[in-house]
């Protein structure tokens, strides 16, 4: 009787208590929104990208596997030490690819409308949707193949030394250790210091940015040998960027953004912020002396908005 009693109460309970736990009525889709956009498949980034020539990722196996891009090239101009007849062959070769890529990203903009239009007029069938996809499918290898081609052509204007030492900038290979736990790469590293390790930081420095075009504080102190992590914050409206540099390498770079404003820069030196955002740059100080940096916004430089890193020499004189 009494199994008979149990058995009564627990089929006397509420059905909820057996249910699975309750999910939201109506979750929203990951696509909500999307159906205002004019080309469905495209967001607005991927339709500045693809306008713009910028390089979205497609040139990676390239990238990645030591083929630097005109791009980065550039922008390390001074660093990998390029020649004036290396620097103008690099410019030509970005200002040709360029010109191609815009045209390519406009015909595969114009390819993914067609696809959405035949949906949107509810006139897609498989013959049709089939042509349109492949239409699209063909713009987009060879987008892809005329980023990965201008790395190809990028890396026959460079020297081995030059490669290697652009991937070490890059932050894709670490500086070797060598003898007496030093870097045999000590007498190459760059001017300001070199990309350091998240795992060896020293200390935490905080920097604020400001639509004031101003950096809050806008002089750092550090030791030679130490790896600083900046954490960086936009506290404007306005996009800011904080990139270290020599005054020569910033200068130079200013004049480079003004002929090519569309320039993509995700250096290990450098961090490009939106209004309300926080990144950082990670960063190892092998020389003693000063190290500048500033935000190379259209204006913000000019504007003022600059600062400088401090490195105090080591006592003894003694490497980092």
């Amino acid at each position: 009787m009494t199994s008979i009693a149990a058995l009564a109460a627990l089929l006397s309970l509420p059905l909820l208590a057996w249910a699975a736990p309750a999910r939201p009525a109506h979750a929203p889709s990951p696509y909500a929104g999307g159906e205002a956009r004019p080309v469905k498949s495209l967001s607005a980034a991927e339709i500045a990208a693809l306008t713009s020539g910028a390089g979205h990722g497609f040139a990676k196996a390239a990238e990645l596997n030591g083929y630097p891009g005109p791009t980065h090239v550039l922008e390390l101009a001074e660093r990998l030490r390029l020649d004036r007849p290396q620097r103008e062959a690099t410019m030509r070769l970005m200002a040709e690819h360029k010109a191609r890529a815009r045209q390519i990203g406009a015909e595969l903009i114009a390819a993914e409308a067609e696809l959405d239009s035949l949906f949107a007029r509810k006139q897609a069938d498989a013959r049709r949707v089939e042509a349109a996809t492949q239409r699209v499918g063909l713009l987009q290898a060879r987008l892809r193949a005329e980023h990965l081609n201008t790395h190809l052509a990028q890396t026959t204007l460079l020297t081995g030394e030059q490669v290697r030492r652009y991937a070490v900038l890059r932050g894709y290979r670490p500086v070797a250790a060598g003898a007496k736990g030093h870097s045999h790469e000590h007498a190459q590293d760059d001017a300001i210091g070199v990309p350091g390790d998240r795992r060896r930081v020293s200390r935490t420095i905080t920097v604020d940015m400001n639509d004031r075009m101003r950096f809050v504080p806008s002089s750092v102190s550090v030791r030679q040998g130490e790896t600083i992590r900046f954490v960086v914050k936009n506290s404007g409206q306005l996009k800011h960027e904080f990139v270290l540099g020599t005054d020569a390498e910033l200068k130079e770079h200013y004049e480079l953004m003004k002929k090519f404003p569309e320039m993509e820069h995700d250096e290990p030196n450098m961090v490009t912020l939106a209004p309300g955002r926080t990144g950082e740059v990670v960063w190892r100080f092998t020389k003693a002396g000063r190290v500048d940096f500033a935000c190379l916004q259209p204006g913000h430089y000019e504007g003022g908005m600059k600062g400088r890193v401090a490195v105090a020499a080591q006592k003894g004189g003694a490497r980092p």
